[in-house]
């Protein structure tokens, strides 16, 4: 007498509604995110992101301008931690998803389309996190870098109207001659201002002070532009991942039934609005202008 063999049971093909059902809480979602993004670009003082986008433009400024590598490395320390720990917890979440659809037959087969959504956004995540992590690694090396390298190249130096006063005026002709001297120091200021100006001039040598200076606060202008891209690229980053992360709620409901499926999906929008405006609240026109070129 033999053993019969059980039959090893086999994944069943979702109908087109199973197909479907997962993603029909994405699409007011990705609604949502559009005009989210209209309204960053077109009313950057009401939102969350326009405040955050001025705050690292003028975050990264300030730090350039003083001795604060610690304070720099600190926060960036602290911003590749929190992806750290996400990342980390979306392959976790990965790991479990897979264990616990496999662990039973009639998951595997009543479920297989919320399965591999949750794998795709849990990817999408683990993926944008990843990225933050590599841009606020960057952003690190060239804050530290930028600080090293400015802005202590040149001492402090007198202004044109100083250098004429220092050279002209003499203690017996003080008061008898301030209004030449006042005249021949605007002269010099306004033709050095001229000179420095036009690239094409070449009265003034090319070893001098100014024409270093002006180079070297040119190179720092683009170093803070660079660095403030970054910024932005690897916050953006983060919180693609985060809204990846939030996606997953839906999809989880999805699995009990339509009604907190579409329950979900509303109080997913109702906590997202409130955390990504501030009605009637106004702030400096500044965020508009940090705000040009990022989204």
């Amino acid at each position: 007498m033999t053993a019969r063999i059980p039959a090893t049971a086999s994944l069943a093909v979702p109908q087109p509604t199973d197909l479907f059902l997962p993603l029909i809480p994405l699409v007011p979602v990705a609604v949502y995110h559009v005009i989210l993004v209209y309204n960053v670009r077109t009313h950057p003082n009401s939102t969350v992101f326009g405040l955050s986008s001025a705050s690292r433009s003028s975050w990264v400024s300030q730090l350039l301008q003083g001795n604060k590598e610690i304070l720099a490395v600190q926060q960036m320390r602290n911003l590749i931690m929190v992806s750290t720990i996400m990342a980390s917890g979306t392959v976790v979440a990965a790991i479990g998803t897979c264990n616990l659809f496999a662990s039973s037959s009639a998951g595997v087969q009543n479920h297989t389309a919320q399965m591999w959504v949750l794998l795709l956004l849990l990817g999408l995540a683990f993926f944008c996190f990843a990225q933050a992590m590599r841009y606020f690694n960057l952003v690190t090396l060239g804050l530290t870098v930028r600080m090293l390298a400015w802005p202590h190249s040149f001492p402090e130096h007198p202004t044109p109207t100083q250098r004429v006063n220092s050279c002209c005026q003499t203690p017996s002709s003080a008061s008898s001659d301030s209004q030449e001297v006042t005249a021949a120091a605007d002269l010099l200021t306004t033709s050095e201002s001229s000179s420095l100006l036009n690239h094409n001039d070449t009265s003034i040598p090319h070893d001098s002070i100014y024409h270093h200076h002006m180079i070297e606060t040119n190179e720092h202008m683009h170093a803070v532009s660079w660095l403030c891209n970054a910024f932005h690229r690897g916050a953006l980053f983060h919180t693609l991942g985060m809204r990846s992360s939030y996606c997953l709620f839906p999809v989880l409901a999805s699995c009990v039934g339509c009604v907190a499926m579409v329950g979900t999906t509303g109080l997913l929008l109702g906590l997202l609005y409130v955390s990504d405006y501030f009605p009637g609240v106004e702030f400096s026109g500044v965020i508009t202008d940090a705000l040009d070129g990022e989204v």
